[in-house]
């Protein structure tokens, strides 16, 4: 079936229409578009009323839906920037977190094993705590503690008594893109023994000569 087309508007009128939209965009960016401009568009560009009024309809929405957008970014990106900022500290702040649990647990490691050969000096086995605490770049002075006392206390309660251990608490500031340094705290304890089996059960008795003492970390 045969279906009249409309035949395509000539370059010369192309060139006609983008000079109109042209005027009409100057009009609109200094305000300046009254009615009355509209019909003496038509006659300057030899358009029709209803074709001017179809061209300024399209361009006024152009004009609303480009302010939109940028009304739509300005919203969007700093709650973009913001976001970023927030998934970047917390990042920091977990690897910063693991790290000072790391250097807690092998600090109370360190003082564990002097108490091995030494079950009742203490100092030493703080000592030894601090010095491989120092080794890992952690923090050693206040508010960080590192404590060696007679007898271990496991995570789940339980007391093992006469057999020393050796409790290191790691505190360092974490880095903030926020421009708060809110401090970490990671604690670890070690406990020096003879390990034995109680009903399926492994647990630590006090050093004695003659045994093979082991290292543990309890919590």
């Amino acid at each position: 079936m045969y279906h009249r087309h409309q035949p395509l508007p000539s370059d010369c009128e192309v060139s006609k229409v983008e000079k109109l939209r042209i005027a009409v965009r100057y009009l609109i960016r200094n305000d300046a578009l009254a009615r009355g401009h509209q019909s003496r568009l038509a006659e300057h560009f030899g358009f029709s009323r209803q074709r001017v009024s179809q061209i300024v309809g399209a361009e006024l929405a152009r004009q609303e839906k480009g302010q939109v957008l940028i009304i739509v970014a300005m919203l969007v990106i700093p709650l973009a920037f913001s976001m970023l900022i927030v998934t970047m500290s917390v990042g920091v702040w977990y690897a910063d977190r693991r790290a000072a649990q790391g250097d807690a647990d092998s600090a109370a490691l360190g003082g564990a094993f002097e108490l091995i050969t030494a079950p009742t000096d203490f100092a030493a086995a703080e000592e030894m705590a601090k010095r491989v605490a120092l080794w890992n770049n952690a923090r050693v002075d206040a508010p960080s503690t590192f404590t060696a006392s007679p007898n271990c206390e496991t995570a789940e309660g339980m007391t093992w008594a006469g057999v020393p251990s050796v409790s290191v608490v790691i505190n360092t500031p974490t880095f903030s893109l926020f421009g708060v340094s809110p401090e970490i705290s990671a604690g670890a304890v070690a406990c020096a023994g003879v390990a034995v089996i109680d009903g399926g059960t492994e647990v630590l008795t006090p050093p004695a000569p003659g045994a093979v003492a082991v290292v543990r970390l309890v919590r």
